[in-house]
């Protein structure tokens, strides 16, 4: 069965950064297995797929794999998903600016969006779950250990290494300089006793860029990193309640990621403090998340014949039969491809009129383009088929009169 995907840069404002992400636009009649697969194949950080909400009122539920598992919540895929809902929306003439609710295992999330162009668009959403610590934090001589670093790297100001968990566990740990951050390195015989959780959240306040508040890495057990990681992100607010103690009111930091392995990346994360009711008591900050992402240029490309027949969503180039069509090189007339903001339509080339029958039946045809449905295509290809052996019929009919004409003529003399 063919199943459409896109394929996004999520946290960055331009193509070919950030962090990737593929999102299978029909899921549905796909088991948890069948998904699993397909994470694996398309091998990216994470992988989303689109079921229809269990709730009318809501916009889409997500199911989120990576290439060895399931995720109850991760901010690049719901971010990502977003904004791909929201450009959909734009496209379909409901407006540039849209706010929905979208369903994944950790809760309902409400989301703002807004397009800011054809293929890119910013969304902001609410955590469900605010960030809670995880007992016991690891000590600085262990996860120094565990990256390669001297224990003197480790921790700057009131920072020190901590867990927290906003729908996924990270270990969270504050190294003193952007050199610091680019040695670390995973050191397999000792990553267990430092890092307990999905990862290492490597963050330092020396950036190298005055717009950015800090700079982070995330590493794993096997030396893979990602370029951008929103759950641990929405995990570190949790730390920068504890160790910054933020005054009461918004405050945003912008944290840039994936610098080191050449896909720059910034997540900007937002905090609201207030004051609870039971005096001389702070309440939890509640974490926000203001992301960008952006669509990958140019057609995305077919990865396995058995899995997908690629069609663009929204404004990339359309798809007719069971390849991915590429922009029109020159006037072809006969096979142009037409670029279209519709997903849901087709370009099928139609045999020739009549009209270019007769004296100008040796010149090459010009097609004319049909607008069809998704679901009419083999329709489609059967009437042009029909109207091809129909305007061949005539055209030697034609012919053959005009040789009996001449035979005529020829008797008379």
């Amino acid at each position: 069965m063919s199943r459409l995907y896109v394929i996004l840069d999520v946290f960055t404002d331009r193509p070919l950064a950030g962090n990737p992400l593929a999102v299978v636009l029909d899921a549905s009649g796909l088991d948890s297995e069948g998904m699993l697969a397909i994470a694996r194949e398309f091998n990216l950080s994470e992988t989303v797929f689109l079921l229809p909400a269990e709730d009318e009122a809501r916009k889409a539920r997500l199911r989120i794999f990576t290439p060895q598992t399931e995720l109850p919540f991760a901010g690049h895929p719901t971010v990502g998903t977003a904004v791909l809902l929201g450009l959909m929306d734009a496209v379909a003439g409901k407006g540039r600016a849209a706010r929905f609710e979208i369903e994944e295992q950790v809760g309902v999330i409400a989301c703002d969006v807004e397009a800011t162009g054809k293929r890119s668009g910013r969304a902001t959403f609410r955590l469900t779950k605010l960030p809670a610590p995880v007992a016991p934090p690891p000590s600085p001589a262990a996860v120094a250990a565990a990256l390669g670093l001297d224990e003197t790297d480790i921790g700057f100001d009131a920072h020190v290494p901590s867990r927290f968990d906003a729908g996924n566990a990270f270990t969270l740990i504050p190294v003193k300089s952007l050199a610091a951050l680019g040695r670390a390195r995973p050191q397999p015989g000792a990553w267990a006793a430092g890092v307990a959780d999905r990862g290492a959240y490597l963050y330092t306040r020396e950036t190298g860029d005055p717009a950015l508040a800090f700079r982070a890495r995330m590493l794993r057990a096997d030396a893979s990193e990602d370029p951008a990681t929103g759950s641990a992100a929405a995990s570190f607010a949790g730390a920068l309640t504890a160790f910054e103690a933020p005054a009461e009111g918004t405050h945003a930091f912008r944290i840039g990621q994936g610098f080191e392995m050449k896909r720059p990346s910034v997540i900007e994360l937002g905090l609201e403090i207030s004051t609870a009711r039971s005096p001389g008591r702070r309440s939890a900050a509640r974490p926000w998340s203001r992301l960008k992402a952006r669509f990958s240029r140019g057609p995305t490309r077919q990865r396995n014949k058995s899995l997908v027949r690629l069609k663009s969503a929204g404004p990339l180039w359309a798809v007719s039969g069971p390849r991915l069509a590429s922009p029109p090189s020159g006037r072809r007339r006969d096979l142009q491809e037409k670029r279209t903001d519709d997903p849901t339509q087709d370009r099928v080339p139609l045999a020739p009129s009549r009209r270019h029958a007769g004296r100008r039946a040796r010149r090459r045809p010009c097609g004319r383009l049909a607008r069809l449905g998704a679901g009419s295509l083999a329709a489609g290809l059967a009437d042009a088929s029909r109207q091809e052996a129909q305007h061949r019929h005539h055209r030697h009919r034609r012919h053959d009169r005009g040789r009996g004409r001449v035979e005529r003529q020829h008797r008379r003399l």
